[in-house]
């Protein structure tokens, strides 16, 4: 009997994954603007000698970010898929004790916006699992990752677990 409720907690869980899932990304224009807008109007690196005025340093390629399109894995089975513009997704193995997942999921980003020190991305899906999560990936791709989770199947205990936090430092897989 038990068997029979895992089978179908699990498949129900999959179906809801995949297909409440719809990605509606925002447009982000305003975000892309502001990035663009400040190239190459660095505060003290221009007319400066030798470079050497604040806000020279720390640009480029060692900062980590913008991201760019690809895997990435973190600790505790956090993962991002980023998909280049305003596409990306969360992986999450599941099993976590701070989580309701029992399983490994991946659901789509609603909002995604990226500027040249952080990338932002955001998403949730509604039925018998619910989300809602939000990542921050920072300079060194170090990334915060809240998840809000629950669930409220028949001949279950409901699951709520709301607020919990991972984090640590992205690396590209893929």
């Amino acid at each position: 009997m038990k068997r029979s409720i895992l089978l179908a907690l699990v498949a129900t869980l999959a179906l809801t994954v995949s297909f409440s899932s719809v990605a509606t990304a925002a447009t982000g224009e305003s975000a892309q603007a502001s990035a663009k807008k400040g190239k190459g109007k660095a505060k003290g690196c221009k007319g400066k000698a030798k470079g050497k005025g604040k806000g020279c340093k720390g640009r480029g390629a060692s900062s980590g970010l913008p991201l760019t399109p690809g895997t990435y894995d973190g600790k505790d089975g956090v993962g991002l898929v980023f998909k280049g513009g305003q596409k990306a997704s969360l992986e999450f193995a599941g099993g976590d004790s701070k989580t309701c997942v029992p399983i490994p999921i991946g659901t789509e980003a609603t909002s995604v916006s990226s500027t040249a020190t952080s990338f932002k991305a955001s998403g949730e899906s509604s039925g018998s699992l619910a989300l809602k999560w939000s990542i921050t990936v920072m300079p060194g791709l170090k990334y915060r990752l809240v998840l809000d989770s629950g669930f409220a199947f028949p001949d279950q205990d409901p699951c709520n677990k709301p607020g919990a936090v991972f984090s640590g430092t992205l690396t590209k897989a893929g």
